[in-house]
């Protein structure tokens, strides 16, 4: 099938996101064996989709409005950052979510259960909210980097509400993904 592929994800307000995107310039920006993500597709991903339908999506869109009424925004901080899995075969640098952790996680199961009705399987691995700020294409220069990553390992890269869920569709070309948003949940917790 080929569909529109899809992801929920909690987008950034612009001084956390312009905060992240000067310390990954100031400190891997040089690094050749990293490819930066570029600020507009910082986001806190929630769930992958895959490619589903335009009435899958639709579906889906309308069971984020009725979680939305049922949770109410959240209170997360970015502090730090790290590899993922870990820094010794790192394939994802990413900045850390440590305020509101339990509440995402919540958010992070309804999410993965709403999407089981569009037939998208629930997630096996734990949940681990984070912000991609770069991808590791190949394993060179390790000491480097993890020499790079030390002084903002525990940066406090702000604070901010998690207040919307947004839809979107992403596009793949071999300049990167592009994102566009779909549909945009308020969580509101009437």
């Amino acid at each position: 099938m080929t569909g529109i592929r899809a992801f929920i994800a909690v987008p950034l307000p612009r001084d956390v996101e312009a905060a992240l995107v000067d310390a990954a310039a100031t400190h891997l920006g040089d690094l050749s064996h990293l490819r930066l993500v570029p600020a507009r597709n910082m986001h806190l991903t929630m769930k992958f989709l895959g490619d589903k339908t335009h009435a899958e999506l639709e579906h889906l869109a309308e069971l984020m409005r009725i979680l939305g009424k049922k949770r109410a925004p959240i209170d997360a901080r970015v502090v730090g950052v790290g590899a993922i899995p870990n820094d010794k075969a790192p394939k994802v640098i990413h900045a850390k979510i440590d305020g509101g952790f339990d509440s995402i996680l919540a958010l992070a199961g309804d999410l993965d259960r709403a999407a089981e009705a569009i037939h998208v399987p629930r997630e096996t691995r734990p949940f681990t909210p984070h912000i991609t700020l770069a991808r590791v294409k190949s394993p060179k220069q390790l000491g480097l980097l993890r020499k790079r990553l030390a002084p903002i390992a525990h940066q406090d890269f702000g604070a901010f509400p998690i207040e919307e869920l947004v839809l979107y569709r992403s596009d793949l070309s071999p300049e990167g993904a592009t994102y566009f948003p779909l549909a945009g949940v308020k969580l509101t917790g009437e």
